[in-house]
């Protein structure tokens, strides 16, 4: 089966390397354009194109701003593909496109859908406190994650993980997934579910505005929070460090329900740092004040005598 891969960033590229070292025909290779990085706005080029130019660069490979434009829909025809295969490229894709393979296009999605469509599953996933989680590979149509369900894989979702361990555990199952799909499309094999619209939940992307702990809020769900914002944006507080105002990150935490202090309150032992929440006290593992580098917690507030959280 030819397949013509779209894809954008690491997540991408490693499902990419993994489709082709598992002997599927990769016949072209769309990704999104270098971008500015830095000062010197050097453009840097996206992981998928990385990989590409040194592993496989006999394979056709496009940078479009769009991919629905008539001139790119001529070249991918002249390709002649039998499926499009699409990892987080960044672009919701045409019908004119998707009409240029005959298998259409299938799309990894890192939920199981229908719960958390949209831009961040992994972390709402979290946020809401989810015991299960996984992978749906689905076909695309114009509706964004709505096309009927091809295959789906679960995983559980303990109370430690944060996004960046989910991001890697999902990257795992999910080229796996893409790789049964694509054997069961060439065999005549895949079974469609559609997906029950009465089940819908959505997954809006997480802001650091909305990622400011209150510290009247349970502390489980602030515990939630910071492992769903890690390692982007980032949950954070304000902190009075000797009367001056600090932004604090909150890289790393544990939800204590056998304490109990009242909201921002700080118990700080030659072990332990907690600070009271609506319900329970969240536990500080990691830290990063503005200007400082990522600390273990109990370093950062060791030798500081007046600490004070901002309510």
């Amino acid at each position: 089966m030819r397949i013509v891969f779209f894809g954008t960033p690491e997540i991408a590229k490693e499902a990419l390397e993994f489709l082709f070292q598992n002997g599927v025909e990769i016949v072209g290779i769309v990704t999104k354009p270098d971008k500015p990085k830095g000062r010197s706005s050097t453009l840097l080029p996206p992981p998928v194109k990385e990989w590409a130019q040194k592993a496989i660069p006999s394979v056709p490979l496009f940078q479009p701003e769009k991919a629905s434009t008539s001139e790119m829909i001529e070249a991918l025809k002249q390709l002649h593909p039998d499926l499009f295969v699409v990892v987080a490229y960044g672009e919701i894709m045409k019908q004119a496109l998707l009409d240029v393979a005959p298998h259409g296009a299938i799309n990894l999605h890192a939920s199981l859908l229908p719960k958390w469509r949209g831009a961040a599953p992994i972390q709402r996933a979290i946020e809401a406190g989810d015991q299960e989680t996984g992978v749906s590979i689905i076909r695309l149509v114009q509706k964004m994650d709505a096309g009927p369900i091809l295959l789906k894989r679960s995983i559980p979702l303990d109370d430690i993980m944060r996004s960046s361990e989910l991001f890697q555990a999902l990257s795992i199952v999910g080229k796996e997934a893409l790789l049964e799909v694509i054997h069961q499309l060439d065999k005549g094999q895949a079974v469609e579910e559609i997906q029950d619209e009465s089940q819908v939940t959505h997954a809006a992307k997480l802001t650091p505005e909305g990622c400011q702990i209150n510290w009247h809020v349970e502390g489980k769900k602030l515990h939630n929070m910071v492992r769903a914002a890690y390692p982007n944006p980032i949950a954070w507080t304000e902190a009075l460090i000797r009367g001056e105002k600090k932004k604090l990150n909150i890289l790393e935490s544990r939800f204590r329900e056998d304490v109990e202090l009242p909201p921002a309150e700080i118990y700080l032992s030659k072990k332990e740092i907690m600070v009271g929440t609506g319900k329970g006290a969240l536990q500080l593992l990691q830290v990063q004040q503005e200007g400082k580098k990522a600390m273990n917690a109990m370093d950062w507030a060791r030798g500081l005598q007046d600490i004070e959280f901002v309510l």
